[in-house]
């Protein structure tokens, strides 16, 4: 009898390769910065690091969220 994985087994752990690519810092130059303007790059750095601290920012949301949640339960 074959039995096959639960789909959210499968779901998490595949073998099928990402889309993803690895570049190495001539590509990167060439791709992001060569023909670019220092503002454009300087308006496109502050705009990644706006996206980080928003990202952190909701990351320390959901952790006081979960520890008041665990304060709650206990």
């Amino acid at each position: 009898m074959n039995i096959s994985p639960p789909k959210i087994w499968t779901f998490f752990f595949n073998n099928t390769k990402s889309d993803m690519i690895k570049i190495d810092k001539d590509e990167y130059r060439k791709m992001f910065i060569v023909g670019r303007s220092r503002k454009d790059i300087r308006r496109t750095y502050e705009k990644a690091w706006e996206s980080k601290n928003f990202e952190i920012g909701n990351y320390w949301k959901r952790a006081n969220y979960f520890w008041a949640f665990q304060v709650a339960s206990f």
